[in-house]
């Protein structure tokens, strides 16, 4: 019973604790929510920090909308993955290398153009590949392009929300302590998510940079590559189905015949009969039959 009194206070105090943990409001601007204080330089700095937010939320649906048209014009699965789309673009490309006389991609810092070298033999389902393509190309550098500026702006929106946060307390003091309180947890909060989005944005950045680089090769193509592709097509078309090795052919050996059996016909001579040895010193002679 002293036992219990003893362990009462303490359950109680963990009740308690587990209760704000539970019940406490979380951050508005970790949610994603806007946070407005009532005034002007601290609503535009959380202003700001939400339209990152949003621009962030969309870089996987940017990433998307960027190769839809090629994705589409190979015809291949919408959650396709990288190495799949650039195999599938690199096939294409070397056919169309076999009727143009090869193509590649032109690319400088900021732009990027599909080359053909004779584009006046390309037919429309050509041009209108190398279209879809060139959107693509055009979209991923539009979107590194937007990607490069995201750290910067998070630098400068975190060097205003360090000017304002030692304000916070003497600008909201007649607001009561809860909101001065809110103010500065919210402010801490921003500095989080600033950092998480230039983050973000870095990695997003070098792998868009990797998959135009990427596709550069994959453009690339010759006409000769078309001619080998043909070739190893015939070759495995002569081995038989399921077989992906030339079937190896064992060399069975015939047995000799055997030598045939010659019956001697020449008469044997009776072998001779051993001689009578007689005893010595005389006697009867041993009988031998």
């Amino acid at each position: 019973m002293q036992i219990a009194r003893n362990w009462l206070p303490r359950i109680a105090v963990l009740f308690v604790v587990v209760g704000c943990a539970l019940f406490e409001p979380q951050s508005k601007v970790k949610s994603g929510a806007l946070f407005v204080t009532g005034q002007a330089q601290y609503d535009e700095y959380f202003t700001k920090v939400h339209a990152l937010q949003v621009e962030s939320t969309g870089f996987a649906d940017d990433k998307k909308s960027s190769r839809r048209a090629l994705i589409d014009a190979l015809k291949i699965a919408n959650d396709s993955v990288d190495v799949t789309i650039l195999e599938a673009a690199h096939e294409r490309m070397v056919a169309i290398a076999h009727v143009v006389n090869g193509t590649h991609l032109d690319l400088r810092e900021d732009e990027g153009h599909v080359v053909l070298t004779a584009e006046s033999r390309a037919d429309l389902s050509m041009r209108d590949f190398v279209k879809s393509l060139q959107s693509t190309v055009d979209s991923e550098i539009k979107r590194k392009r937007s990607l490069r500026d995201v750290p910067q702006k998070c630098d400068e929106l975190v060097k205003t929300g360090r000017e304002l946060e030692p304000r916070v307390k003497a600008d909201f003091f007649r607001q009561g302590g809860t909101m001065m309180a809110d103010v500065h947890d919210e402010m801490v909060a921003s500095f989080e998510v600033l950092d998480q989005i230039s983050k973000a944005s870095r990695q997003e950045r070098r792998e868009t940079e990797d998959f135009i680089s990427d596709l550069g090769r994959a453009v690339a193509a010759e006409p000769s590559e078309y001619l080998r592709a043909e070739g190893a097509a015939a070759s495995s078309s002569s081995k038989p189905a399921g077989t992906s090795k030339p079937v190896a052919t064992v060399a069975v050996a015939t047995p000799k015949p055997k030598p045939p059996v010659t019956q001697n016909t020449t008469p044997v001579a009776p072998k001779p009969k051993p001689p009578v040895v007689k005893p010595s010193g005389g006697g009867d002679e041993v009988f031998n039959p």
